[in-house]
């Protein structure tokens, strides 16, 4: 898949899978570093779902937020809007969930430049919020 001149949007995939595909805006580019900024420029930054057909690490969209702590080992929340955001580290993906009301309500990987440190997440999920 190409990703030349998809640059500051959001694409959605209207099929059954209902996946959603980021590419990083400029909100977020600005707030990287140069040399970030350039590796992140015109790539995908996350891919999710709220479909429960898919799962990571047997989490899916509907699981407890005590489950999905366990499974993935989950970082501290970030609050954006009414959902809290969680990301875990697992070797070189970086897991997105979105929690609401005590379950998960989509998950997703992002790209695992955005796991260099808690400013970044916290760019990226503003980005968006």
């Amino acid at each position: 898949m190409t990703t030349r001149g998809h640059r500051n949007e959001q694409f959605l995939c209207l099929q059954p899978s209902g996946l959603r595909v980021v590419y990083p805006d400029a909100k977020l580019l600005a707030k990287l570093p140069s040399s970030t900024r350039a590796a992140m420029r015109g790539r995908v930054a996350w891919i999710s779902t709220a479909y429960s057909r898919y799962a990571l690490h047997r989490v899916r969209a509907g699981t407890k937020l005590a489950t999905a702590r366990r499974r993935l080992h989950l970082g501290a929340p970030f609050r954006v809007g009414a959902n809290r955001w969680y990301f875990a580290r697992s070797g070189r993906v970086l897991a997105v969930l979105k929690v609401g009301s005590g379950k998960v309500r989509e998950f997703g990987i992002a790209s695992a430049i955005l796991a260099r440190s808690r400013s970044y997440e916290a760019a990226f999920l503003h980005s968006f919020g």
